[in-house]
């Protein structure tokens, strides 16, 4: 009987030894996340874990050689430019027909009534929802600013709008080159015009892009907000380029995780954008902006991109300025891997930007 004691006592020793092990650990991890928040300003933050082998992703990206054009030595400067004041590759997708669009998107496969419209000299195409709709997109795609609108980025278009039924407004802007620079002005234009014919339907407005988009957006509504122009309810970025100038000396760090973007081409093509303006104007690099007053944003970034501490610096700026911020962070992912809608990670990624909408929609 004594003996019996003994190893029931052993076993509740044991049982209360892993239960304050455990106890523990969740104050542990409360305190670190608390921390964290605190030093963030209370960012909310979701993690996205990467699903796919490097190697998988290999094959994936070779469908995608435009994307790798950034990835040149700091020597190639003079190839680089070479490359793109011919004009061959840079404009291979400029005044992207209707047909082209149709195509790509597959008249098949696709829920949505495509039209495009011109505005301001430049083709702004549209997928508007079948059975109608209550909110309206403005997407700006990206492309380092020297390429214009990808399949990618139409395919996806066209999946968010089949799944949060939502009118989607793409505007073409004009891309820069080493003879065409300073086109940002005639962007925000643009955009500005089609914002105010957005504003017209008087639905609810989320204004989104992708990389250099992501950056341009990030801008726009700080130019609404500037000039007196009513704000979106909400802002999407995904991987959004946020200084031209490529001034952080952190990115060293990201460029060997990177398997996209390299900072030296990068650092060429913003200044082909800029044209004579300072590469840190806020309205080129809204690192650099005064982000207060604006309205919700959604941020993706992945953890192996370049521009990944430039982001989670924007993030922390919009959250000290009061600004209701949600981080999206893809653990071991890549540049725009959100816009990647055949791969888990994108579905998840869709996933999170219906239920911002839809918070955003019915603040």
């Amino acid at each position: 009987m004594k003996e019996a004691d003994g190893t029931r006592k052993n076993i509740m020793i044991t049982i209360a030894a892993c239960a304050l092990f455990v106890l523990c650990a969740v104050l542990l991890s409360l305190f670190s996340r608390t921390s964290e928040d605190s030093a963030n300003g209370h960012i909310r933050r979701k993690t996205i874990k990467i699903s796919q082998e490097e190697q998988q992703y290999a094959a994936y990206q070779e469908e995608h050689p435009e994307w790798t054009k950034y990835n040149l030595l700091e020597e190639n400067f003079d190839a680089f430019s070479a490359y793109y004041s011919s004009g061959a590759q840079m404009h291979l997708f400029d005044n992207l027909s209707d047909s082209q669009v149709l195509q790509t998107l597959g008249t098949d496969s696709t829920e949505n009534i495509f039209s495009s419209s011109i505005v301001s000299g430049r083709k702004v195409f549209t997928l508007t929802p079948g059975e109608g709709y209550d909110t309206v997109i403005l997407f700006i795609h990206g492309g380092g600013f020297i390429h214009n609108l990808q399949p990618a980025q139409l395919v996806f278009c066209d999946k968010l709008a089949s799944r949060t039924g939502a009118k989607i407004y793409i505007p073409d802007y004009e891309t820069a080159s080493p003879t065409e620079t300073g086109k940002y002005k005639n962007a925000y234009k643009l955009l500005e015009n089609v914002y105010d014919n957005i504003l017209s339907e008087n639905k609810p407005v989320i204004v989104s892009g992708d990389s250099a988009g992501g950056g341009l957006a990030a801008g726009f509504v700080c130019y609404l907000r500037d000039t007196g122009k009513t704000l979106p309810d909400g802002t999407i970025l995904v991987s959004p380029w946020l200084d031209i100038s490529m001034s952080n000396p952190q990115l060293q760090e990201y460029e060997s995780k990177d398997i996209l973007l390299a900072p030296y081409g990068l650092i060429e093509a913003g200044r082909w954008w800029a044209g004579g303006t300072d590469t840190k104007d806020p309205m080129l690099s809204p690192l650099f902006a005064d982000v207060s007053g604006l309205c919700p944003v959604l941020v993706f970034t992945g953890t192996d991109e370049i521009l990944y501490q430039d982001i989670l610096d924007y993030c922390g700026k919009l959250s000290a300025a009061g600004v209701d911020t949600v981080l999206v962070t893809g653990k071991g992912l890549y540049h725009d891997f959100a816009l990647s809608s055949e791969l888990p990670e994108g579905q998840k990624s869709l996933e999170i930007m219906t239920g911002f909408i839809k918070q955003c929609v019915e603040a």
